[in-house]
């Protein structure tokens, strides 16, 4: 299996996970585990890249989704 595969894997079992308990962080680290494995596929042999773009993609969408919720709090 390449890297990308298990990053998907990965990726859609927390967000599966997510739906079963309904937490943001589930579905922020789901969706940054998506993020790597395009990274994944785009370079396969640099997990250095992989890494980086799952932690930004993390920051990126945990700070998105924080934002967002708490614009939905408020209506």
């Amino acid at each position: 299996m390449e890297a990308y595969h298990y990053w998907t894997i990965l990726g859609l079992i927390l967000i599966g996970f997510e739906l079963l308990n309904p937490k943001t962080i589930l579905l922020v680290l789901g969706g940054a585990c998506l993020f790597a494995a395009v990274f994944a596929f785009k370079l396969p042999d640099n997990f250095l890249f992989q890494a980086l773009a799952f932690v930004i993609s993390g920051a990126i969408l945990l700070v998105v989704s924080k934002q967002y919720l708490k614009k939905g709090l408020k209506k």
